[in-house]
Order: C-alpha cells, then structure tokens, then sequence
C-alpha cells in the first residue's frame, strides 16, 4: 500500500503545470464555481463559443435567463439550434465573434476546434465584430474560443465596452503566441473595472465588476 501512494504521489509531480491547474481546478470545486452567479429570469448571459449548447443549457435551468449564443462551427450551431429551438430565451448567432469582420479557416477538433491549431478536418467560418454586438448591460459574458478570447476582449477593451458586463468567465490558452503577456496585459486593463472572483490561470478564470 505505502508503494502504491509514493507511485501516486510521484505521478502527481510529474504532472505537467497545466495538468496540475487543471487537478486544482476540479478539486476545488471550478465546475459548480462556473455556474454560480447571482442571476435570475431577468438577467442576460452571453455565451461566447458555445460548442453543443452544455454551458449554456446549465445557465438557462439554473436560472431561466435570457442567452445569446455564438457559435461559427455549422455542426454546432445546428445542435444548439434543435436543443434551444422552442425556447424564447435563447437566441443563437452562427457566426464566431472576433476584432473585426472576417472569414476564416477553422479545424475542427470537437471543442477543441481552433483557428490556430491545424487538423485535417477544417470549415470556412464567419466572423463578426465583438463589439458591434456585445452592447448594453450584461449580466455574465462566457468566452472560451480557443486562442480568439484575445482579440475579443482586446476589441471590448478598446472599445470601453468592458465596463458593461457585470461578470466576465474567461478560458485563456498557451498555444497562441505570446499567451501570456497577452493575458496579462488583458488582466491589467481587466483591473481597472474588475476584480478575480476566481483564477486558475490557462484553465478558468472570472472577474466581477466592481460596485
């Protein structure tokens, strides 16, 4: 027994930095922190990168809010569709929200599809402004678009529009090319209005707005 827990224990400092976020985050409990807001019928949630619709369909019975999702992916879209399809609450957009209005190759790898990580499977995808659609008073704004979370919040930031979104849950990626120093020049501006409700770097973080 003594060897099986210094196999574990061994096995454990092994594990990567992001790995070991990753335990961190579960350990203490990071899924159900992502569905504790102070929400109710009346708020509004974006959701930014919406895959098949888990997140969001969570929020919504948690809640009974009102939800907007982006998502670029047609498979995808066509999922939260047909889930969301007699519900008034739900609106679903079929384009990906980015800094500018574009067209974009995406390769698809479930909900680790990416523009910035190739596989052989790829889609042509639109993409519009973020800030010509986050407008207005939010109550929680979800982004988790694997490596694009950058040029978003950079465009909400740019555009003072930050300042309107009560709660903003981030999941940051390393692959993009100076991750981190993006990520903390966001964090830095983040600051000015927000403070980290929660933070488990490249994993999840959300920052709540000041009083």
């Amino acid at each position: 027994m003594l060897k099986k827990i210094k196999n574990f224990i061994n096995s454990i400092k092994e594990l990567n930095p992001h790995t070991k976020m990753v335990h961190k985050f579960k350990r203490e409990g990071g899924e159900h922190k992502r569905y504790d807001y102070d929400l109710n019928e009346n708020s509004i949630v974006y959701d930014i990168g919406g895959y098949k619709g888990e997140w969001a369909g969570k929020i919504f019975n948690f809640y009974n809010c009102n939800i907007k999702i982006f998502e670029p992916v047609k498979e995808f879209t066509q999922m939260i569709g047909f889930q969301f399809k007699s519900n008034p609450k739900v609106s679903v957009y079929p384009f990906g929200l980015s800094n500018r209005d574009k067209e974009m190759t995406i390769y698809l790898q479930d909900d680790g599809s990416s523009i910035f990580k190739k596989s052989p499977k790829k889609e042509l995808v639109e993409f519009k402004k973020a800030s010509d659609y986050i407008n207005g008073k939010i109550d929680l704004l979800k982004i988790n678009i694997e490596g694009g979370e950058y040029e978003v919040l950079e465009n909400l930031i740019e555009n003072d529009l930050i300042k309107n979104i009560d709660n903003i849950q981030i999941q940051f990626h390393d692959f993009v090319s100076l991750a981190k120093e993006k990520r903390e020049q966001i964090q830095n501006e983040l600051s000015k209005t927000h403070y980290p409700d929660y933070n488990y770097p490249f994993v999840w973080e959300s920052w709540k707005k000041y009083v």
